[in-house]
C-alpha cells in the first residue's frame, strides 16, 4: 500500500523543527514526514518520493521563501504534479492572490502562522483526504485519520447501555469510564492508540470542563454529549470551555433519538468522510 507523504517548507529552521516535533505527534509512522527550507531542497525531495513510488504527496509551504515564493513553488509542483495536495502556512496572505491560487492551482488550504496545531492537521487531513479520493486509492485505506472514539463518563447503567447500543449500531468503538479519574486515563490510552478525534459523552457535575481542556490539547477535534440536562451557566454560544455542545440525551430518549444526537455528533467531529 503506498503512502502518503508531507512536505513542509520554511526558510526558518526554528519553525520547521516545531512543525517537526507537532506532526510527528500527530501523524507518527502513518505518514511520510519530509522537511525542507528552500524552495529547490523542497522540489528535489518531491521528486524523490514520486520517483520512489509514493504516489499521494502534500505541500505545506510558507509564502516568503526567499529564492523563491511559496505560491511560485506551489504552482511548479501543480505544473509537474497536478494531483499533489496544496497548503500555504503564513503570516500574511492577500485575498486576492488566495482566491487566485485556489483557481489556478486547485489550492487545497491556508493556515496563518502563528498556526493552530490542530488546525493544520484539520487542513493537511482534509487535503490528505482530497487527493487520495482523486487519485487511484481507496480513501478507506486511510481510514485512521479520520478514526473516532465516544468516551462515556459517569453514565447511569441503564443510559450507558442505551448509548453502548446505539455506538454498536454506528460501529463507533466505546469506552466507559466511572468517574473523571478514569476517563483521565482512558483519554491517554486513547490517544496512544492512535484515534484522531473524540467525542465525550458525560453528565454535569464529573470535571467535564477539565476532561474537555485535557481532550483538546490531545485530539484534532472534540465534541461534547451531555447526559440527563445542562447547566445552561456553563453553556456559551452552544459550547463548553471551546468545545462545541453537540447534543443532549436525556434518560427518557429512545434508541432513534440517541441515535439522532450520536450520528450528528460523530459526523460534525469528522474533518472528512
Amino acid at each position: 500500500m503506498s503512502r502518503i507523504a508531507i512536505v513542509c517548507i520554511d526558510d526558518q529552521q526554528i519553525i520547521l523543527e516545531c512543525l517537526q516535533m507537532q506532526l510527528e505527534r500527530y501523524y507518527g509512522d502513518d505518514f511520510i514526514l519530509e522537511y525542507a527550507n528552500t524552495g529547490v531542497k523542497a522540489l528535489a525531495v518531491i521528486d524523490s518520493l514520486y520517483d520512489s513510488g509514493v504516489e499521494h504527496v502534500v505541500v505545506v509551504s510558507d509564502l516568503n521563501l526567499g529564492a523563491i515564493r511559496g505560491d511560485e513553488l506551489l504552482n511548479i509542483v501543480h505544473v509537474k504534479y497536478p494531483q499533489a495536495g496544496k497548503i500555504l502556512l503564513s503570516g500574511y496572505m492577500p485575498h486576492d492572490l488566495l482566491e487566485k491560487l485556489k483557481k489556478k492551482i486547485n489550492l487545497n488550504g491556508f493556515v496563518y502562522k502563528p498556526w493552530d496545531v490542530q488546525e493544520l492537521v484539520r487542513v493537511i487531513d482534509s487535503a490528505a483526504c482530497d487527493i487520495v479520493s482523486l487519485g487511484q486509492g481507496d480513501i478507506s485505506r486511510y481510514a485512521d485519520i479520520n478514526r473516532t472514539v465516544t468516551l462515556c463518563v459517569g453514565a447511569e447503567y441503564q443510559l450507558q447501555e442505551k448509548v453502548q447500543q446505539v455506538m454498536d449500531q454506528l460501529d463507533n468503538q466505546m469506552v466507559v469510564a466511572r468517574d473523571a479519574d478514569e476517563a483521565f486515563t482512558c483519554i491517554d490510552d486513547i490517544v496512544a492508540d492512535g484515534v484522531r478525534h473524540l467525542v465525550i459523552v458525560a453528565d454535569y457535575g464529573l470535571r467535564e470542563s477539565d476532561l474537555i481542556i485535557d481532550a483538546q490539547s490531545q485530539f484534532v477535534s472534540v465534541k461534547f454529549v451531555v447526559l440527563n440536562g445542562t447547566d445552561e451557566c456553563l453553556v456559551i454560544n452552544n459550547q463548553v470551555k471551546g468545545v462545541k455542545l453537540a447534543g443532549v440525551i436525556e434518560n427518557s430518549f429512545s434508541h432513534d433519538d440517541i441515535q439522532k444526537v450520536m450520528s450528528d455528533a460523530l459526523s460534525d467531529c469528522l474533518v472528512c468522510v
